[in-house]
């Protein structure tokens, strides 16, 4: 049978052969061959989707332990290929600057049209984080409107964890087996409603602060190095004017990060959400054309305000400003 589902493979070093795994059909344990696996490498890193070929051996079902079902080819739908830049550089010089910011805008899936100069740049593709390393963002709005717009939950580069619930072992490492965490393996890691951010060791929001202003986190004996980006959402549920006058704008970040200085140095960007209005889909949502949300990530890779690339003009429309840099949007 053919389907469509995102593949993911791990060595099984007992048997030295490749696995592979199909949630859609809660198979973990797929017969691939090594071919395969070499050619389409994401796999081994997070996976991604593809159109498989899926077959079923009865005599082999009748073996111990053994593994019926095999991919037989697979042909993948999100490509990403060593010269994605190049390709992307030659497209953008089609466009105009203002033609560009359009096309980025309709690529998340909004029409600009519909909103206005301020609000445009606000709705900026979230994109930056995963083109640069080590990029922290926040975002807030009140509740209904756009704090920024979300990561696709299919996209195999980023982690959606919701509620803000995390465990030291998922988000950094864990002890017992050795696994790296989501930081290590994915490019962006975004918490939603970030105001419930909680861990389920004390020492939690500390290790992320420190790997935030570092890009490392000891755990154990070793010292591990990452480069995954954490963006953070939230509603914001007080009047802004009100409440920089008697405070300050990341009210509702959980006590243990509300008041802490040295964790706002950490962040690189803050996105108002209040200034982006609520989305009206037969009004705000766009019917044109757009770039799949991982080609954009791929391409505009080492991207931005202070390496020259050619998919920018005038400045980098791509990624959040670092510390002491600029944007021009």
């Amino acid at each position: 049978m053919k389907l469509i589902d995102i593949v993911k493979v791990r060595l099984d070093a007992k048997n030295d052969c490749y696995v592979a795994e199909l949630p859609s059909l809660a198979l973990k344990v797929v017969r691939i061959d090594d071919a395969l696996v070499r050619d389409n490498e994401r796999m081994l890193t997070g996976g991604f989707y593809a159109e498989v070929s899926l077959s079923y051996d009865a005599v082999i079902a009748q073996q111990q332990a053994g593994r019926p079902f095999g991919i037989d080819s697979l042909r993948p739908i999100r490509l990403s290929k060593s010269d994605v830049l190049d390709v992307f550089g030659r497209a953008r010089k089609a466009f105009t600057t203002a033609e560009w910011i359009d096309f980025l805008l309709r690529s998340v899936g909004l029409e600009p049209a519909a909103f206005s100069e301020r609000a445009e740049a606000r709705g900026d593709p979230p994109h930056g984080p995963l083109r640069r390393a080590q990029r922290q963002r926040r975002g807030i709005g009140p509740a209904g409107h756009w704090e920024e717009p979300p990561l696709p939950a299919d996209l195999p580069y980023a982690h959606l964890i919701s509620g803000g619930k995390a465990t030291v072992a998922k988000m950094f490492v864990n002890n017992a087996t050795g696994q790296r965490g989501l930081v290590c393996q994915c490019d962006v890691v975004c918490f939603d409603e970030v105001s419930g951010i909680s861990f389920d060791q004390k020492d939690g929001v500390n290790i992320m602060k420190g790997y935030m202003a570092s890009g490392r986190f000891s755990r154990g004996k070793d010292n591990i190095r990452a480069d995954g980006s954490i963006i953070m959402l939230g509603n914001f549920d007080v009047d802004v004017e009100q409440q920089q006058k008697i405070g300050h704008l990341l009210s509702p970040m959980p006590p243990e990060m509300r008041n802490n200085t040295a964790f706002m140095d950490r962040l690189h960007a803050f996105i108002p959400g209040w200034d982006f209005p609520k989305v009206n889909p037969n009004e705000h949502v766009t019917d044109h054309f757009g770039l799949v949300s991982d080609f954009s990530a791929s391409a505009g890779a080492g991207c931005g305000p202070e390496t020259a690339c050619p998919c920018c003009r005038d400045g980098c429309t791509w990624a959040a400003p670092s510390r002491g840099a600029t944007s021009r949007r």
